[in-house]
């Protein structure tokens, strides 16, 4: 028959168990849900009335990283603590088996595991509001999801109580304060002693006090929040670097920066600093620093340095390369005008209006060259003499003929004997008689600036025609064949391919 606890939760199986007592799986029979039941075989020592008040404050805690507490209740000589089922497994188990975990896995469950005890020790909790420390954080309160999610396991209720008699004190894990021992700035000689502990909205002091009883010391441990730091460091360490921190913090040796990130181990080793005036002395101070390790990088410093430097250069060439596009547009555009101009200079010398050649000569040529203004241009220099008839520019060889297109030439290519000539503008070549000038084909393109033509012989073309590349018969002024679409043509070497 199954065992019942407290009339209402049935025992199922044995999860857990260590000095202190066990812990169960258990099915809660009104709720039906599995919860599981820590069985503390401690004492306490606190009013009934003053319990029931505590646990009532516990109960409202609610986080995405601690199991819900629904119930603290005393049966016998029993203290049972009734929490959340969290499945998965604890980290202590795959560090028993030899495993090692990534350091991009343990940053992750190092700022999920500082953000539960950011609300943890928040003294937002009950009225007076206060804060509870955890007192025994360790790789085996860590359960690891199936999700891979970490959740924070059997906090210690009873600290929250006041009952000194119950706080964990796991080796490796546990903070000097833990063993009693003061490193604090305030007293550099370790020393054995009780302490109060007093945590409300505006202050978190603990006082250690060393308190003899005949020849014996009698030690009163009371951890604050900055002894869950400490653990918090003992943790990450264990879960790094495989290995249990030793027990005697001033033992501990630092994690290395050469197989672990610096600022990693710096948080840890600061975290784990025998003096806990000297480790982080919140949670969220040693949170900040874990969400801030990518910015805090000297590497990306560095890189963000070099990036600046890189910027103000390519500013720099930006603004250059800028000012030389402006001044190229500028000079550019002055030499198309110039050349606009010495245009209308041949134009009125052609129509017989020597004047005003000449003043469209002399508008296109500029007095005094500089960064905006380009030398002149020899069609301008041309138009003024020939405006004035001084003298013939042309070296011993003047223009044989002169053929106009309807728009500016894409290309003119010559066939092998050079008795013929094919000019190729808007989507139409037109084969001219190069003794003549007389047109002798117009055959229309592919719309393409693209489009080729090429002569097989004196009478004979190929074209990039509109309707597919195609032979043209210049003589009889006609199409040969034609084929599919194209633009570039080659011929083989003997006209046939």
């Amino acid at each position: 028959m199954s065992e019942i606890i407290a009339s209402t939760y049935e025992i199922i199986e044995k999860i857990g168990s260590g000095g202190g007592g066990n812990v169960w799986l258990a099915n809660h029979l009104r709720l039906g849900k599995k919860v599981v039941l820590k069985a503390d075989k401690r004492k306490l020592t606190t009013h009934p009335e003053l319990l029931r008040r505590e646990v009532d404050i516990l109960k409202e805690l609610s986080h995405s990283y601690i199991p819900q507490v629904y119930d603290f209740f005393v049966e016998g000589e029993t203290v049972y603590t009734v929490m959340d089922y969290i499945q998965g497994e604890s980290l202590d188990k795959p560090l028993k088996r030899g495993e090692r975990f990534s350091q991009p896995q343990v940053i992750k469950w190092a700022i999920q595991l500082l953000e539960a005890l950011c609300y943890l020790h928040s003294p937002t909790h009950g009225d007076p509001p206060r804060g509870f420390v955890h007192s025994d954080i360790k790789p085996a309160n860590l359960m690891r999801t199936p999700q891979g999610d970490i959740c924070l396991i059997d906090f210690n209720i009873a600290l929250a109580l006041g009952e000194e008699n119950v706080i964990g004190r796991s080796a490796g894990y546990a903070s000097p304060e833990h063993y009693g021992l003061d490193f604090s700035s305030r007293d550099e000689t370790a020393t054995a002693g009780s302490g109060t502990s007093v945590y409300d909205k505006d202050t978190v002091t603990v006082t250690m006090y060393k308190e003899q009883s005949g020849s014996s010391s009698v030690k009163h441990i009371v951890p604050d929040v900055r002894s869950d730091i400490y653990s918090v460091g003992a943790t990450l360490y264990h879960l790094l670097s495989g290995q249990r921190p030793s027990r005697d913090a001033l033992q501990v040796t630092p994690l290395s920066r050469e197989e672990f990130s610096p600022l990693v181990a710096d948080i840890i080793t600061k975290a784990m600093n025998p003096n806990p005036d000297l480790r982080y002395q919140t949670a969220e101070e040693m949170l900040y620093d874990f969400t801030h390790l990518r910015e805090n990088d000297p590497r990306v410093k560095a890189r963000k340095r070099r990036n600046m430097a890189a910027g103000i250069v390519l500013g720099v060439l930006f603004l250059g390369g800028a000012a030389t596009a402006f001044v190229g547009l500028k000079r550019m555009q002055v030499s198309e005008n110039n050349l606009k101009l010495a245009e209308y200079s041949r134009n009125a010398l052609r129509d017989g209006n020597v004047e005003e050649a000449v003043d469209y000569a002399v508008e296109a040529l500029s007095v005094h060259p500089g960064l905006f203004t380009p030398a002149n241009a020899p069609e301008a220099q041309a138009a003024l003499t020939d405006a004035l008839g001084v003298y013939d520019l042309a070296d011993g060889y003047k223009a044989h003929l002169e053929v106009t297109l309807p728009s500016e030439p894409l290309k003119i290519q010559l066939s092998p004997e050079g008795t013929r000539l094919a000019a190729v503008y808007a989507w139409q070549a037109a084969v001219y008689d190069t003794q003549t000038g007389e047109m002798l084909a117009e055959i229309p393109l592919e719309e393409s600036a693209l489009s080729d033509v090429m002569f097989i012989d004196e009478k004979q073309i190929v074209c990039a025609g509109k309707n597919g590349i195609c032979g043209y018969d210049i003589e009889e002024n006609r199409e040969m064949w034609t084929g599919d679409a194209a633009t570039q043509i080659s011929i083989s070497g003997d006209g046939k391919v």
